[in-house]
């Protein structure tokens, strides 16, 4: 993986023919390692035959030592094998956290905590959402509303707090073509009629957009 985590993906298929894939931080697994040397072991076991002109006594007890060897080393792979799949069955397929230790222990939110954390999530979605719709009233493709309303959310802003006319405008820096300024000007429209103020101040927000020339570069704030 990217950040340096060897893993080792594991491909289930089911009668459907629906496949799913696990990933395993044991990508160098003993069951598989132990199978693999006992695909090896009997094909040691199996090439050792005697050939037609191996029949003196000594050529054939070499031979039947020899077999006999690749035999208990065949059996003895095959028995670790099944000390292996024993061990498997009997491990837990699943681990519940009291039981990791402290220190892998995942820190789960508090009931409420949560709730209010996927409340903020939904009036986020819901606001950028609303954005969507007015900018595809301008916009000729509508598939491409939500992709320049989140790209408008990582543009550059001025915030201007102006007391003695008691609003806080908000300019919004040029787009990257004018087709995007146009809905952008459309959008600051919509929602300056909503005459919203910024929390805990009576201070009206007021958007405008700007063109990048206004102000020189890295004076942005």
């Amino acid at each position: 993986m990217t950040n340096g985590l060897w893993v080792r993906e594991i491909r289930a298929l089911s009668e459907t023919g629906h496949q799913t894939a696990i990933l395993s931080t044991d990508y160098r697994s003993d069951l598989a390692r132990t199978a693999a040397e006992l695909s090896r072991a009997h094909a040691t076991f199996g090439a050792h035959t005697l050939g037609a002109q191996e029949n003196e006594p000594e050529a054939v007890a070499r031979h039947e030592e020899k077999k006999g060897a690749a035999l208990l080393a065949l059996q003895a792979k095959q028995a670790q094998l099944e000390s292996l799949k024993t061990q498997r069955k009997a491990t837990a397929k699943h681990i519940q956290i009291k039981d990791l230790p402290p220190e892998q222990r995942v820190a789960q939110l508090r009931g409420g905590r949560k709730h209010f954390i996927d409340t903020i999530k939904l009036i986020a979605y819901r606001a950028e959402t609303a954005l969507v719709q007015l900018a595809r009233e301008t916009l000729r493709r509508h598939d491409d509303a939500r992709s320049f309303v989140r790209a408008l959310f990582a543009t550059s802003v001025n915030l201007r707090p102006d007391p003695a006319r008691n609003e806080l405008r908000v300019e919004i820096h040029g787009q990257a073509n004018p087709i995007h300024d146009a809905t952008l000007e459309a959008l600051c429209t919509e929602l300056n009629a909503t005459e919203i103020c910024y929390p805990g101040t009576t201070l009206r927000l007021v958007y405008r957009p700007i063109g990048s020339s206004i102000f020189p570069a890295g004076q942005d704030v």
